[in-house]
Formats: structure tokens, C-alpha cells, sequence
């Protein structure tokens, strides 16, 4: 992709944004997911200790996880949230909780972050320029030596250009 979850990772491990929540957790959430294992994954990653969780009904775990994270701010990313109705077995578990605490989320899809809060403006990583893909590639694939003074051999150049162009601005593809 264009580096959604990069930039959710960026942010998540900041010193400054760990220093300001009192808990954060990450989960994956993707097409195939269950809301009881992101629920006992994030009471795990907040520091619940509860024996019996794995055998918890999905009620009792969103009862849990509100009452852990009320009192609290928290910052929880749900990375690849591919339908609104994803969203809405989700967030029913998310008190306010503290002032400043925040859910983030990744998608692909545009209509889902619109879905989940019509007010807000989703972040939309840019596509790489032909130039800016270049400059990737060139400082990622091919080693310092075989530039010269005057940049690399035209083979090189060409075939690194066309990669480039057939990746279509998404540096992950680089």
C-alpha cells in the first residue's frame, strides 16, 4: 500500500506518544476477524490479568475492557478495518475514557473511515511521484558504488525507471 500502517506504527512507537497515554495496544483486524480475540488481545496488551479470558463471552469482554480503559487514556490501533460493520462490533467496547484517549484505525477503504466518524478527515498517505520513487529505489536497491559522478549506468537508470513506473507510486512495492 502507501504506508498506512507505517505511518500508524510511526506514531504509535513515538517516545512522546507512549509518554502521553496511559496504555496503547495494537491489533490486526483485516477481512476474517473475531471481536472476542481483539478484545482479549487489547485487555492483554493493557495489562489485564484475568485467568479465565479465553473462555469469556464476548460481552463479559467488552464489559471488561470498558471498565479497564475507563479510567484511563488510552491510544488502541485497529490496523486494516475493511468494512463499517467491522467498526461497529468494535467500538461499543471503547469507552470515553480519559480526556485526549483515542482509537486509531487503518482501511483501505475511504467509505469506512467516513462511516466511522463522517465529521473527521481521514489521512490519505500520498503516492510517490515518478522522481520520488526513483530516489527511493536508487538509495534502497542499488548499491553506493556503481554510481558515478554522473548518477548510475543508463541500463540502470532505464529498467530502474520502468520498476518504478509499474509500481505505481507505492513505495511499499519498492
Amino acid at each position: 500500500g502507501v504506508g498506512k500502517t507505517t505511518l500508524a506504527k510511526l506514531v504509535y512507537n513515538r517516545f512522546d506518544v507512549k509518554r502521553h497515554f496511559d496504555c496503547l495496544s495494537w491489533a490486526f483486524i483485516s477481512q476474517q476477524f473475531s471481536p472476542g480475540d481483539v478484545f482479549s488481545g487489547i485487555l492483554r496488551e493493557v495489562g489485564a490479568k484475568w485467568e479465565n479470558m479465553g473462555s469469556m463471552k464476548e460481552e463479559d469482554l467488552i464489559r471488561t475492557l470498558k471498565d479497564v480503559l475507563k479510567e484511563k487514556r488510552y491510544l488502541v490501533v485497529l490496523d486494516d478495518i475493511w468494512k463499517g460493520e467491522a467498526w461497529d462490533s468494535l467500538k461499543r467496547a471503547f469507552p470515553k475514557g480519559k480526556k485526549g484517549s483515542k482509537v486509531l484505525f487503518t482501511t483501505r477503504v475511504k467509505e469506512v473511515a467516513s462511516y466511522a466518524d463522517p465529521r473527521s478527515s481521514p489521512v490519505e498517505p500520498p503516492f510517490l511521484t515518478n522522481e520520488e520513487g526513483w530516489e527511493l529505489l536508487s538509495r534502497t536497491a542499488f548499491p553506493e558504488d556503481i554510481a558515478s559522478e554522473q548518477g548510475y549506468a543508463p541500463e540502470f537508470e532505464r529498467i530502474g525507471k520502468e520498476i518504478v513506473r509499474k509500481c505505481g507510486g507505492l513505495p511499499l512495492a519498492l
